[in-house]
């Protein structure tokens, strides 16, 4: 995975730029980013596996807090071949975790699920035109993600803990503003809509499924809000535009 995602962002460079991507010009537009944020999520199927009795947690009862959103953080490239097009190539991780309670054999016990994705994902950018420092763009673009999680149960001391395991394709679409700060700096404010979810759901090897038969799903879909920093090497895109 990590030499095809090297292999992705080096061909992506030439690509936009075959004869400066390395020269001291082509270097302007090429930044490093660094980005948190909060999104919202659809966990359907997570919710109802946390109250179907032996499913993810032990006992005839178990209970716990919807996992409705969560912060994200991540880092990635910004790769400007003109100042209306920008290519953005991420790695970001995405929090979603929740705690319960439960019984089993007549002893409760305190529960805790963790199903985080972990995703590699590109978006391209149109940045409409702008005559001063701020940018407005739309984006779209696709990802991978992947879910190594846990599910644990802690009782009289004790800790017992399940893994959780899934992967999927996802898609995204967003808003994105662009703003020229001091020098090389830019900050980046978007917000859009997410739609990933794993093929399946897998329990220390074992598929889950719903109660209908089908496969459950850990399901990231919703709101997508981000925030961060960009720095271009040798300057940056507005800065060679002569914007204000």
């Amino acid at each position: 995975m990590n030499r095809i995602l090297l292999l992705a962002i080096c061909g992506a460079t030439i690509a936009m730029d075959p004869v400066g991507a390395f020269s001291a010009e082509g270097s302007k537009r090429v930044g490093f980013a660094v980005f948190g944020g909060y999104q919202t999520y659809s966990m359907s199927d997570v919710k109802e596996a946390i109250e179907t009795p032996g499913t993810l947690f032990p006992g005839a009862t178990a209970s716990a807090d919807e996992i409705n959103g969560g912060a994200s953080f991540g880092a990635g490239l910004r790769l400007r071949p003109s100042e209306r097009i920008s290519l953005a190539l991420d790695v970001s991780h995405l929090l979603a975790k929740t705690s319960g309670s439960g019984v089993f054999l007549g002893t409760a016990y305190n529960g805790e699920l963790n199903v985080p994705a972990t995703n590699v994902n590109v978006t391209l950018i149109y940045l409409f035109p702008s005559v001063g420092r701020l940018q407005f763009g739309l984006g779209a673009g696709a990802g991978y993600y992947v879910c190594t999680g846990e599910a644990s149960a802690t009782a009289s001391g004790l800790t017992f803990s399940t893994d959780v395991d899934g992967s999927g394709f996802g898609a995204h679409a967003e808003g994105i503003s662009d703003i020229a700060l001091v020098g090389p700096l830019h900050a980046e404010i978007g917000a859009g809509y997410r739609y990933a979810k794993t093929t399946d759901v897998e329990a220390e090897g074992a598929i889950l499924h719903n109660a209908d038969g089908s496969k459950s799903q850990v399901d990231w879909s919703g709101f997508m809000g981000r925030a961060g920093l960009t720095i271009y090497l040798g300057g940056g895109p507005r800065a060679q535009a002569g914007s204000p």
